[in-house]
């Protein structure tokens, strides 16, 4: 999933679709108040429903792994290696 796809569905889901709100690949969604840590949940099922994937476990969806475009990016990496 690219970082444009990723933001994308950030945007949808939190924004409005705003786009002329920027997203930095490692801007930390939670500190910056686009959500809290329970809309990751909504993230994550966001990205299932896109990659078409396997469920991402719910003690997977943590701050550490879904936080960051970038941290998205390196988890999804990470399951698929």
């Amino acid at each position: 999933m690219s970082d444009d796809d990723l933001r994308a569905i950030i945007r949808e889901l939190f924004l409005g679709g705003d786009a002329s709100i920027p997203l930095s690949s490692d801007l930390d969604l939670v500190a910056a108040g686009v959500c809290d840590s329970f809309a990751l949940l909504e993230l994550a099922m966001a990205v299932e429903a896109r990659l078409g994937c396997a469920p991402i476990p719910d003690s997977d969806v943590t701050v550490e792994n879904f936080a960051a475009i970038e941290r998205i990016q390196a988890y999804l990496a990470n399951r698929e290696g």
